[in-house]
């Protein structure tokens, strides 16, 4: 088996166990739950490291981003599962792949950190609306956390815009960007804000959208760590 047809197994594999994932959460299958969530960035992480050559790219932060993210995942599970109250922790491994993501993001356009003035007007008035309707239904001890970890996926968000207007073909990161900060205000109104989203369970909606995020942001640094590559 050749490398291009291992890489598209450990995507099949993703995708795979992130359907049963999310029929887990959508029907209350908790032994699903627990058995794949924690799979599933480790496949992603092993595809990523399938296709790209880490060392000669300096693609080691968005490795580094993806392990934090699989701790707080790891974090949130327990967190659901009530093997403890984590979620202060979840959202601290989190906030750690939203400051990476972010200067992975600034590296590729390497411009002015505040370029593009608009997405910025956009990512902040969305920000404190968010922040505005969420806080007021938060406990005390997760104001705090809450307010950093908005501004952080934020300005992540913001540099995804940036690089997106800078360069077009990376768009599909904006595109992941977009769905990592909707999977996370889902968390936050159904954490704090007790919103019901219907027929479909909340935990299957948040882990549709972030998987499909990861993959996309996945895709678009592979794109660029790959040209990269090529050019040196």
């Amino acid at each position: 088996m050749d490398r291009g047809q291992k890489s598209y197994l450990f995507i099949v594999a993703y995708i795979v166990l992130g359907i049963i994932n999310g029929l887990g959460e959508q029907f209350g299958v908790n032994w699903l739950v627990l058995i794949t969530k924690p799979l599933l960035i480790p496949t992603l992480i092993t595809w990523f490291i399938s296709v790209v050559e880490i060392k000669k790219t300096g693609a080691q932060f968005y490795i580094v981003a993806l392990a934090a993210a699989w701790l707080g995942d790891v974090a949130l599970l327990l967190h659901h599962q009530k093997f403890g109250d984590l979620f202060l922790v979840g959202i601290g491994c989190f906030g750690v792949t939203q400051i990476l993501y972010t200067i992975c993001l600034y590296k590729f356009h390497d411009k002015s950190f505040f370029n593009h003035r608009w997405g910025l007007f956009f990512v902040s008035v969305l920000c404190i609306l968010i922040l505005t309707f969420i806080l007021p239904k938060t406990e005390k001890v997760f104001v705090y956390p809450v307010t950093i970890y908005s501004l952080l996926i934020s300005t992540m968000l913001y540099q995804a815009i940036t690089l997106s207007s800078l360069k077009p073909n990376f768009r599909i990161i904006l595109y992941g960007a977009g769905l990592f900060y909707l999977s996370d205000l889902m968390i936050a109104l159904t954490q704090f804000a007790k919103m019901d989203f219907g027929w479909f369970k909340a935990g299957s909606l948040i882990m549709f959208t972030y998987l499909v995020a990861q993959l996309l942001i996945a895709k678009g640094f592979r794109k660029y760590y790959e040209n990269i590559a090529d050019n040196s």
